[in-house]
């Protein structure tokens, strides 16, 4: 739930990034949450390399500071 809920304010955020530097926001938008996804299952899967799949708090954190990396 909290990664919906950053993701939110994040695509947010990049909207007004596109619009200050005259680009189309919906396509940065679109990119922004891919990137989000396909990093946070990249961090889930690599958490479940590291710690297994008994952790499921760690693999949940690493998932999220995977995601907000894509944001960076």
């Amino acid at each position: 739930m909290i990664e919906i809920i950053l993701l939110f304010f994040i695509t947010k955020e990049i909207n007004r990034l596109a619009i200050q530097k005259g680009l189309k926001p919906f396509a940065w938008k679109v990119r922004v949450i891919v990137f989000w996804l396909l990093f946070e299952i990249t961090g889930i899967t690599a958490g479940i390399l590291l710690f297994g799949k008994n952790n499921i708090i760690a693999l949940a954190f690493l998932g999220l500071i995977c995601a907000f990396g894509a944001f960076l």
